[in-house]
């Protein structure tokens, strides 16, 4: 029973969040427009700043030891496999493009600092937060990459793949900036000013709520059961299927604690609500990458919960 609470207390905050902003949307406290401004002040400002400050408040160091990088390889590897496989599977279906790019995409990408951090945080005491960084550091570039890359290959368009572009815009990323930032801070060994510190930390407290408001508010569009084979497939493999396989294997490879909680979280966690916005502007299905966004938070919710119970009474984790 002592594990089922861990785990309940672990997940119930998160889904309280995501009903406040189901109930915002259903009662028009919130509409379209507040989504889109408060989403780009999440993404720009509160999770950057959450980012840094969590990095230099860190009492653990930065170390790119065998052990660090086996641990990112291993779960970029993953991830890695995760798209493989259901690229592979797309491209046997009898679907149009668009569907095959959005389905692709949202079996193996992660919203794995929004969904993924809170829960770590929960889970850890902060010596996860430099794991947890580092491998953000690495898995934001690789999905950013793979994902542009499948949607342009099953683009209807046939738009030109552009991987400078894409790079670049990978290197803009505030989150991609923000822990460059805070493990440059870090490893000149000062104390952010007491004045900052706390205003870092009152910013950074919004990233968390106002983003998972923000996913709750998403159930308020009703959710279509077209195309009900790729939603349901997309939604298992990236809940329950590379879950359950790839954290065994991870177990296997000898990972535990933090390591192996954070590939379980990384594996597990809904598809990014990024995809959605991806898929529109790369002519892909956008309304099902927006159905797989919303059932893969309603399942990985209950695979988290299960996951957790189970590491937690094997003393995995």
């Amino acid at each position: 029973m002592h594990y089922f609470i861990l785990s309940f207390n672990v997940v119930m905050p998160l889904i309280v969040m995501l009903f406040v902003g189901f109930c915002l949307k259903r009662y028009g406290m919130t509409d379209d427009r507040f989504i889109h401004v408060s989403s780009a002040i999440v993404f720009k400002v509160a999770l950057p700043i959450s980012i840094f400050h969590s990095t230099v408040s860190a009492t653990s160091d930065f170390l790119l030891d065998y052990e660090a990088w086996r641990f990112v390889l291993s779960a970029c590897g993953f991830s890695g496999l995760v798209f493989l496989f259901s690229f592979i599977f797309a491209k046997s279906q009898n679907w149009d493009f668009g569907t095959k790019g959005a389905f692709v995409q949202g079996a193996f990408r992660s919203n794995y600092v929004i969904i993924g951090y809170p829960i770590l945080l929960s889970l850890f005491d902060d010596g996860v937060v430099i794991k947890m960084s580092l491998l953000t550091l690495f898995v934001i570039p690789f999905f950013n990459v793979l994902s542009v890359f499948v949607l342009a290959y099953f683009d209807k368009t046939n738009t030109q793949l552009n991987f400078k572009k894409t790079m670049l815009e990978v290197i803009k990323n505030p989150l991609i900036i923000s822990i460059v930032l805070g493990m440059g801070f870090k490893s000149l060994h000062l104390a952010l000013p007491n004045f900052l510190d706390s205003s870092l930390r009152s910013i950074a407290g919004l990233a968390t709520p106002l983003a998972l408001i923000n996913i709750g508010a998403m159930f308020g569009n009703s959710l279509e059961f077209k195309n009900k084979l790729p939603l349901f497939l997309a939604t298992a493999i990236k809940t329950f299927i590379s879950p359950l396989i790839f954290t065994v294997v991870a177990v296997l490879m000898g990972f535990r604690g933090y390591a192996l909680g954070i590939i379980f979280v990384l594996l597990t966690a809904p598809t990014a609500t990024v995809s959605f916005i991806m898929a529109k502007a790369m002519n892909s299905n956008d309304s099902l990458s927006a159905n797989i966004v919303i059932l893969t938070t309603v399942s990985s919710f209950l695979s988290i919960f299960l996951g957790i119970s189970a590491l937690s009474y094997f003393s995995l984790i």
